[in-house]
């Protein structure tokens, strides 16, 4: 059986050095030298993190919240190799000062993608990397990766589960894989696979509400379920965009929404591409008239302690629910809503600005779908097949009244 590690922080309370939990924020980050006492956070500047394990407080892995997130993966890493029966040495370094080990080049990239990169995209890649690890405990040096291990690492994934006991799909296999080519380029080691041995996934078509589907959610959503909704389905923006929104963001006059950087929540816009979207009117009241009822709130949806609600997809999740919705309710719907209805009036590049998208190709996926349903189109679709429609007896002139029809005779 794996033995659990815990990270705890030792922190002075009066004459006292006590050991107590650090403080994790919505999001799962830890939050830097903040223990929980009494029940209630609370920040200890001086407070150092400690691994408990096999029974044990052990020595202090630093101040460094970072530091002691990637001691305790470490240390998981060695513990779960030992259970396996192998022996990770101590000082990988000590054999070899010409060769880099693994473990020295994940510790120096993760924390390069932590200072470079936002917090979420971080986990992302130490998740990814940390599973690589766990998939070749027995290589000890970057230079005996090779492409073996990496198709090991692919069947790796797909034994994997999620903590709801499903199996990870194969779009997360396909990602996880290349944040590992990420980190692998990044230390020189190129080419170790072809393209024809990443994993493959199938692309979904993007998927909108229909007019029916959105009724029936505004339908049993409460005021504030129903702004929620309004505001995801008339902004197109994403789920950190939605939930860093501030009241200051809205243009009141010019019914406008921007996307900002906000230092701070230490949260900036993919791609650090801020923009400006507009909005109904009847959108744009219904934020003012609820900043009146909240004075005192910067975020125009903070959680319960005024910070940015990390769980606001509860909301439709928790509506769906309500109104027997059977389909996916998520931001990216929305956003697909919003990309479709705003490619019947705007240019491709525009709409590519309003999503926030650096690629063309990624706008043109919503605006394909968008035009396959247009009366044009169908029309276009008509005229096509049209000498293989069957005359019936009602309509022994089907064929040229399709084709007539079509070509607006």
């Amino acid at each position: 059986m794996q033995k659990k590690v815990t990270l705890l922080i030792r922190i002075r309370v009066g004459k006292r050095y006590p050991f107590a939990e650090p403080v994790y924020s919505a999001n799962g980050k830890l939050k830097p030298l903040c223990a929980m006492v009494d029940g209630r956070p609370e920040h200890h500047p001086e407070g150092t993190y400690h691994l408990r394990y096999q029974r044990k407080i052990h020595p202090s892995v630093g101040n460094q919240a970072d530091e002691a997130i990637a001691a305790l993966a470490r240390k998981e890493i060695e513990l779960r190799a030992a259970a396996m029966g192998m022996h990770i040495p101590a000082d990988r370094q000590s054999a070899d000062a010409n060769r880099r080990t693994i473990d020295a080049a994940l510790k120096e990239y993760t924390a390069e993608i932590l200072a470079q990169k936002d917090y979420s995209t971080y986990r992302a890649y130490a998740r990814a990397t940390r599973q690589f690890r766990e998939s070749c405990l027995k290589k000890i040096y970057l230079d005996e990766i090779n492409r073996a291990d990496l198709l090991n690492f692919i069947t790796f994934l797909r034994k994997l589960k999620s903590r709801r006991g499903k199996r990870l799909s194969d779009r997360t296999v396909r990602n996880r894989f290349v944040y590992v080519l990420f980190f692998l380029n990044a230390n020189g080691a190129k080419g170790l696979v072809k393209k024809k041995d990443w994993p493959q996934y199938t692309e979904r078509t993007p998927e909108e509400y229909t007019e029916q589907e959105l009724q029936l959610l505004l339908n049993h959503a409460d005021k504030e379920e129903k702004l929620v909704i309004n505001t995801f389905l008339c902004s197109g923006f994403r789920h950190g965009e939605l939930t860093h929104a501030h009241y200051t963001d809205f243009d009141y006059t010019g019914s406008k929404v921007r996307v900002t950087e906000k230092p701070e929540w230490d949260w900036h816009p993919k791609k650090y591409q801020e923009r400006t979207v507009p909005i109904p009117r009847w959108l744009t009241q219904q934020i003012a008239e609820r900043r009146k009822s909240h004075p005192d709130d910067k975020l125009v949806f903070p959680n319960i302690n005024g910070t940015p609600d990390g769980h606001i997809l509860r909301v439709l999740k928790r509506v769906s629910k309500r109104a027997g919705f059977s389909g996916r309710a998520e931001d990216h719907k929305f956003r697909a809503t919003a990309a479709t209805r705003w490619a019947k009036v705007f240019a491709p590049q525009e709409v590519q600005y309003l999503l926030g998208h650096k690629d063309i190709q990624t706008t043109m996926r919503y605006l394909a779908v968008s035009n396959m349903d247009s009366t044009e189109n169908r029309r276009k679709v008509e005229v096509t097949f049209s000498a293989f429609a069957p005359d019936t007896p009602t309509e022994p002139k089907r064929t040229a009244k399709i084709v007539e029809m079509a070509v607006g005779r």
